[in-house]
């Protein structure tokens, strides 16, 4: 497994977060799952805005 960093823009407030996966979209959907606890909002309204449409998260994986 892989080690990637998130960094989310939600509604001006930046969220970082950190995980384990075997690849970028896998770190995704952790991370949506994640940040739909944590702003208590379901997991698809999370995806929708997160969808790429606007530049509002990055994820990058971390190198050894």
């Amino acid at each position: 497994m892989k080690k990637y960093y998130g960094v989310f823009n939600f509604n001006g407030e930046l969220i970082h977060l950190w995980t384990h996966a075997i690849n970028k979209n896998e770190a995704k959907r952790r991370f949506i799952i994640r940040l739909s606890e944590k702003l208590n909002r379901t997991p698809d309204s999370i995806r929708k805005y997160y969808s790429g449409d606007k530049p509002n998260y990055e994820i990058k994986e971390i190198k050894k």
